[in-house]
């Protein structure tokens, strides 16, 4: 029998590490998915700008984008055979962002309504690179905090060290005289 405590081992490494590592890569896919937004809602103003519809923007831009979104929208053009609503609404599902369900349903009602799409993403495309604004600020601000020991002990008193070491043996030197 193996000791009790090689059982959490295998255990945590078997179960608990996989788990984590995948919900970190799905942390940080959503992280670029949502850095790559505005991008993509801009060009999607510009391609519906020249008069195209809906769904001949959504295949324009396709083509210019890059990253995990790159993927996904390809594989929506890919569907879209199937009519937009439901390809829409499956990469909302399968992504899980707020903003890309923002984005999904002015699409689709857009194209239902067969409105112009250019009002409507301007605007989300400022409240999206608003948003982004405050998240950099937030992680700035706590990378400030982070921060504070390590220059601290590394940088400022080292530089104590070696501004006053000279300083200190030269008064030593003129009391002992």
């Amino acid at each position: 029998v193996w000791p009790f405590w090689v059982w959490f081992v295998v255990g945590g490494l078997g179960f608990v590490w996989p788990d984590v590592v995948v919900r970190q890569g799905a942390k940080d896919r959503q992280k670029r998915l949502r850095a790559e937004l505005p991008r993509l809602v801009d060009m999607l103003v510009v391609a519906s700008s020249t008069g195209r519809g809906v769904q001949d923007a959504i295949v324009d831009v396709g083509t210019v984008l890059t990253g995990p979104l790159r993927h996904e929208w390809l594989r929506l053009t890919s569907q879209l055979t199937r009519g937009l609503r439901e390809p829409l609404m499956e990469l909302a599902a399968r992504n899980g962002l707020r903003d890309l369900d923002v984005l999904v349903g002015h699409l689709i009602v857009a194209y239902e309504r067969g409105q112009g799409l250019e009002t409507n993403l301007v605007q989300l495309s400022e409240s999206l690179r608003e948003q982004r604004l405050q998240e950099l600020t937030a992680e700035g601000g706590r990378a400030t905090g982070t921060m504070f020991l390590p220059v601290v002990f590394l940088v400022y008193l080292p530089l104590l060290v070696v501004v006053m070491a000279p300083v200190a043996a030269t008064l030593a030197g003129l009391l002992n005289s």
